[in-house]
């Protein structure tokens, strides 16, 4: 009798572990596919497969001046942060001390961008994109692409705008008109920055840093060090994103951006050149044009490449 309770219990417990090796397995090979059912939003989302990066250095951190950070921008000396809970646009300086600040002209203030004269702000509600001088006064404004206008980015000749709905990136000429469009990497578009000649995307579901081509497509991955970001801005150096849950805004070292991303858009090191730093600018193409880079001197050679030498 123990004997055929003992055989018993052994072929119930086989049975389980064959249960469990099947459940594993099958979910071992949904991971590996690239799209997978997400029940919350019962839609398809798309796995990050891509090179992960090494980890993200936080070189500094403050508390935002309001409670959800939404955008960030950068002029080449202060950061510009747009907040929708206080329906604000704050100057605030790398230390994080508001130096200005004015209230939005919608109820929801979303995205943020300098293009090296003007801002430029998405309002959600409004589904308008605004040019505003750096008082605050609307100079210009047209139409959003899409339906839920969010997150901002220039590369110094165009904005580049994230629909939240329709989970799009749109180019956008500073008149307004679609130059392109593609779908985004995932489902919770929430920053977007432009260095060289790539996107910088961020992630809010996967809390991950995405490192995008001009077509969407993820080159590498970096996780987060907040629990809910947003906008992200590069200042010539360091990347700054923006943490809506954690009401921080952190700068960020990450792996490769300056040496990747840069090097051949030189004009894109200072941070303040975004009406020179397109590539297809000519004024990116003089030969010889000598640029500072904090503690060091690049120059232009004649094939393109960047030399250096000491101050």
């Amino acid at each position: 009798m123990k004997k055929q309770k003992m055989i018993v219990s052994v072929t119930i417990l086989s049975v389980m572990a064959g249960l469990l090796f099947f459940s594993l397995s099958v979910e071992a090979e949904m991971l590996t596919q690239r799209d997978s059912y997400d029940p919350m939003t019962r839609a398809k989302s798309t796995l990050i497969l891509c090179e992960a990066g090494k980890d993200i250095e936080v070189i500094a951190s403050f508390d935002s001046p309001g409670s959800i950070p939404t955008d960030l921008a950068f002029d080449g000396e202060f950061l510009w942060n747009s907040d929708l809970m206080k329906e604000m646009i704050y100057k605030v300086d790398t230390g994080g001390i508001v130096v200005d600040s004015y209230g939005s002209q919608g109820p929801s203030p979303r995205g943020l961008a300098f293009d090296g004269n003007f801002l430029w702000y998405t309002d959600k509600n409004e589904k308008k994109i605004y040019q505003l001088d750096m008082a605050g006064n609307v100079i210009d404004s047209f139409d959003s692409p899409g339906p839920y206008p969010t997150v901002l980015a220039f590369d110094g000749k165009y904005l580049w705008n994230v629909d939240f709905k329709e989970k799009k990136i749109y180019q956008l000429d500073t008149a307004g008109n679609t130059i392109d469009s593609f779908d985004c990497p995932t489902l919770a578009p929430k920053g977007l920055a432009f260095v060289g000649k790539n996107l910088w995307y961020v992630d809010g579901k996967e809390k991950k840093i995405l490192k995008l081509d001009k077509a969407g497509n993820i080159i590498k991955s970096f996780a987060c060090p907040g629990s809910g970001p947003t906008g992200l801005v590069f200042d010539g150096k360091y990347l700054w994103n923006a943490d809506a849950k954690d009401e921080k805004i952190y700068k960020l070292k990450v792996p490769g951006v300056v040496d990747d991303d840069t090097s051949e858009n030189p004009e894109a090191d200072k941070g303040l050149a975004a009406p020179f730093c397109h590539p297809d600018n000519t004024l990116c193409q003089h030969l010889g044009r000598i640029i500072d880079f904090h503690t060091r001197v690049k120059a232009v050679t004649n094939n393109g490449q960047l030399g250096t030498r000491n101050n």
